[in-house]
């Protein structure tokens, strides 16, 4: 309920301040037109020009957080960030029109349009902080939110709303769920409780209620079904905190099956566009880079047949998203028959854990020791990426006997593709201990952006120029 009031609002006064920038551009033409005696046809309405000078404005006042909440800001406050964006939107236009001699914007009309929406604007942001802070003292068009539940969901929810009252939100008062404590303040709000589960039907019944929101208990869930029949029959719009499930990690969303609504969790951010993007720079890229490094990749492939019996390439199972099962490709860095001996070397194992490291391995090959140290081995799962198995960037892809040995919570790195490249590529690879290598996963699963892969794939290049691998 929140973000469709706050974005519609939010719309609203960014509409607001465009009809003020143009009205502003607009009067500004008619000042210098008055100024020099220009007839009407003199001067002709430049487009472009107030394309420009919008442009830059709009883009100024958000860096200077002038559309964020005026709840707890000063007049003064509220002026300076105005004022701080048209010095800077002023700056920026007048070094544009330097630069690519955009002749066609006038300085004198420059200057008219800064400070005339300068003034504007900011008396638009202090009219509406005084207006709306008067309407919510007399009380006026408030929306009435009941609370059932005194849970911390439900008391941080109320002071949710208290930050968003300049959109009209109001808690009318919490109900407990056992019918006790009524009358008494609820802790860390302003509200007190005013009944219980039974009096909601009176409590709707007599009193303007718009909204109720249920923050309740799993031991509460019984009481709840006839609630909320109760409010389907007064019409009254009715919401459910998630405050049963307390989940560490997982975010709550609503999703559409057909006709079909599921409450679904996801320890993954929902960022559709963002992760879109992701699919497309993998193929893309990794199409791409097989393309500029085939002539290196033969030459390797080359280098791996002369130095060793045994095949080029070394395949081998690697479980990816969500545990699927995939042959993982690199250069073949050992001698062909190394997994046979491996058993013998576990003693010598650098890694806690379940996998197995180990710095100066025997049976790795003289060109896969050169290949090793500057991660060369690794070309070949570009044509996983193109294939769909892993992604550029993202946990290292594990072999099944691994995933069987890992504690439950160390699973969840296998809810996103493996990639080529990760945290612990970039942050130490081997000299980190095991439990803090998957830490370092869940956290890069936890914290994803976009932008944070764009910047593991800039790490990456210095650290295998510096042949940090093993």
């Amino acid at each position: 309920m929140l973000r469709e009031r706050a974005r519609f609002f939010g719309k609203l006064v960014v509409l607001t301040d465009f009809l003020l920038a143009f009205a502003s551009y607009a009067f500004s033409r008619i000042i210098l037109r008055a100024r020099y005696n220009m007839p009407v046809g003199a001067m002709p309405f430049e487009a472009r020009s107030m394309a420009v000078l919008i442009s830059i404005t709009f883009v100024c006042l958000y860096l200077n957080n002038v559309y964020g909440s005026i709840r707890r800001k000063t007049y003064s406050v509220i002026a300076k960030e105005v004022i701080a964006a048209h010095f800077q939107a002023a700056t920026l236009a007048a070094i544009l029109i330097f630069v690519f001699k955009l002749t066609y914007i006038s300085r004198q009309l420059v200057l008219g349009y800064f400070l005339s929406s300068m003034f504007l604007i900011t008396a638009r942001r202090i009219t509406m902080k005084f207006v709306l802070g008067s309407i919510r003292v007399k009380g006026y068009n408030l929306y009435n939110v009941l609370i059932v539940g005194t849970t911390r969901y439900g008391k941080l929810f109320a002071r949710l709303l208290s930050d968003y009252n300049y959109l009209g939100y109001r808690v009318f008062g919490f109900l407990s769920t056992d019918g006790q404590d009524v009358g008494k303040p609820v802790r860390w709000t302003d509200n007190t409780v005013i009944g219980g589960f039974k009096d909601i039907d009176g409590i709707l019944k007599n009193n303007p209620i718009d909204e109720v929101v249920f923050a309740v208990t799993d031991k509460d869930t019984s009481y709840l079904h006839e609630a909320l029949l109760i409010c389907e029959e007064y019409g009254v719009k009715m919401s459910i905190l998630p405050a049963f499930f307390s989940l560490r990690f997982a975010d709550m969303r609503i999703e559409e099956v057909g006709d079909t609504n599921l409450i679904s969790f996801s320890t993954q951010r929902s960022a559709p566009m963002q992760r879109a993007l992701k699919q497309v720079i993998d193929t893309l890229a990794s199409a791409v880079l097989l393309i500029v490094s085939s002539p290196l990749m033969a030459a390797i492939a080359v280098a791996v047949k002369l130095d060793s019996e045994g095949p080029v390439f070394f395949v081998q199972e690697r479980c990816g998203l969500n545990g699927r099962v995939f042959r993982f490709l690199k250069f073949r860095s050992m001698h062909k028959d190394a997994e046979e001996h491996k058993g013998e070397l576990l003693g010598y194992n650098d890694m806690s854990g379940p996998i197995f490291k180990m710095r100066n391995d025997p049976r790795v090959t003289r060109v896969g020791k050169w290949l090793r140290k500057y991660s060369l081995d690794e070309l070949p799962q570009l044509i996983n990426v193109l294939k769909g198995d892993m992604s550029l960037v993202g946990p290292r892809p594990p072999v099944p006997s691994e995933v069987e040995r890992y504690e439950r919570w160390q699973r969840r790195r296998l809810s996103v593709k493996p990639g080529i490249t990760c945290r612990w590529q970039v942050s130490g690879r081997n000299g980190i201990d095991f439990k803090d290598w998957m830490k370092l996963d869940l956290k890069y699963i936890d914290s994803w952006s976009l932008k944070q892969d764009i910047g593991l794939l800039l790490k990456t290049i210095p650290a295998v120029i510096k042949g940090s691998g093993m």
